[in-house]
Parts: C-alpha cells; sequence; structure tokens
C-alpha cells in the first residue's frame, strides 16, 4: 500500500492510520476508498507548507486498519506516547476513538467540527453510525466535554446546547481558547464542514460552509495548544461521489497541515 507522501519515518512523533469503514446505514456510499485515494493524490503534492514554513516528515504511517482494531490500535499509539492523524471513512471511528482516549485521559474534550450536529438518538433503527456518533460520544464523555463548530443543518430532535456554535468556525472557535489552554482535546473534522461548491466531494454535502482558508487557519490556532492536542480525525471524504483528483488533493493537503500543525 502506498504511504502518505510517498513517506514514513519509524522513530516519528506522529502516527498517520487509514480507517476505510463504512457503516451499513450511509447516505451515499463511498468514504470507504477515501484513505487510498488521499494517499494516492497525497504523491502528487508537496512536503513543504507555504503557510506554515516546515515540512511534513515527522510522521510514521502505519496504513490502514480494520473497525474492529480501531481501540488496539488507539491504544498502543498512546502507551508510546505518539500523536496520531486517523483517515476515514464516516463518522463512526470517531466513536471507538474516543473510546480508547477515555481509558488514557480522565479529563479531555472533543472539537467537532461539521456541517452537522450528528447527536439524533438512533437513526434508521440502529444507535450507532454517522447520524448518532456525537450523541454516543456525550454520553460517555458528558455533553460539557463536547464542542461542535460549523454546524449548519440538524434534525428537530437534536437538542442545541451552549457548546454547539453555528456558521463560523475559525471565529468561535477562539471563544474557547482558555479551554484549550487547559484541558487535553482531541480533533475531529468532518469535510462536509466546507462548503458544497469548493469541496463537493462528500456524502452530505450542506450549502453556506466554510472554505479553505478558514479550515487552515482553525487548524493553525489550534496549533498553538499543541501540547494539549492529542490527535485529529478527518472523515466523510467520499471520492464516488466526485472521482476528480482535485477533492483528494485538497484532502491531502488539509492533512498535511495537520501534520505539521501538531509537531
Amino acid at each position: 500500500m502506498k504511504k502518505f507522501l510517498g513517506y514514513s519515518k519509524n522513530d516519528a512523533n506522529i502516527v498517520l492510520i487509514g480507517i476505510p469503514y463504512e457503516g451499513e446505514i450511509v447516505f451515499k456510499k463511498g468514504t470507504s476508498f477515501a484513505p487510498k485515494k488521499i494517499r494516492e493524490a497525497s504523491y502528487e503534492i508537496e512536503f513543504y507548507s507555504p503557510y506554515q514554513k516546515k515540512s511534513a516528515r515527522n510522521f510514521l504511517d502505519l496504513g490502514d486498519i480494520e473497525f474492529k482494531k480501531i481501540g488496539e490500535k488507539i491504544e498502543e499509539i498512546l502507551k508510546n506516547k505518539k500523536k496520531f492523524v486517523a483517515i476515514g471513512g464516516d463518522h463512526t471511528i470517531t466513536y471507538p476513538i474516543v473510546i480508547s482516549l477515555k481509558k488514557f485521559y480522565k479529563d479531555f474534550i472533543l472539537i467537532h467540527i461539521d456541517a452537522h450536529l450528528d447527536r439524533r438518538r438512533i437513526f434508521k433503527k440502529d444507535e450507532i453510525n454517522y447520524a448518532t456518533v456525537i450523541k454516543r460520544i456525550e454520553e460517555k464523555i458528558g455533553d460539557n466535554n463536547v464542542f461542535t463548530f460549523g454546524a449548519r443543518s440538524h434534525a428537530k430532535e437534536e437538542k442545541i446546547s451552549k457548546n454547539i456554535y453555528f456558521f463560523n468556525v475559525y471565529e468561535n472557535i477562539k471563544k474557547i481558547e482558555n479551554l484549550l489552554k487547559n484541558k487535553k482535546f482531541y480533533v475531529s473534522i468532518d469535510l462536509d464542514v466546507l462548503d458544497p461548491g469548493f469541496f463537493p466531494a462528500v456524502t452530505n454535502p450542506e450549502p453556506g460552509g466554510i472554505d479553505f482558508k478558514e479550515i487552515l487557519n482553525t487548524i493553525l490556532f489550534l496549533s498553538n495548544f499543541k501540547e494539549n492536542i492529542i490527535g485529529f480525525d478527518v472523515v466523510e471524504y467520499n471520492p464516488l461521489v466526485s472521482n476528480e483528483d482535485t477533492w483528494a488533493h485538497v484532502a491531502s493537503i488539509i492533512i498535511r497541515e495537520i501534520i505539521i500543525s501538531i509537531d
């Protein structure tokens, strides 16, 4: 299997894993192909980031893992005191990741960047899927420890709390700067937070989203607190919605920027 950027460093501080999981309940199939497509596209981008004036050279790409092995792999990474970036796959992967984090950190928060709340109690008779994942996480770590940014669509049943910030991501995430300074946090980015006019290759596109500059500025802002960052996941890129390589390139650049930002 190809490595991200055609590269992998054995003694790296950051671990990259692909999780090509896709549940039975999805609006459109295709997210399981994302890790492979992103790795292939990464061969066409540069190691060097002009935004951060640094190259992505400090990561180990472990390849893809099965959904049932997420807990085991994340725990192994944390035991080795590494940070990680997980490439989905649909948003369900965040649940077992957070369950693993809970074993290592008594007090941490989830930064959830997404066009949707993902807080349905049950969706299509299933309790755990991309539409219920944040609800399940809140039940495990407390809704006061989950912060959502960029939301612009939700079901009537999904409760709106003070920790849910609509539309803008960068300006709103700055409002919790003091919290980020003092707590460990994990970041989950659903790529449908991006406006479909800019990034259409997602399963559930919602108009009115953010652009590349805003997601980049958000990543760079979070890097100010890198000592508290546990890791990231990037989910819901769907190559089957649009098979143009452009969107895979964009996803790879976002992941490159994340890797550099937490190094």
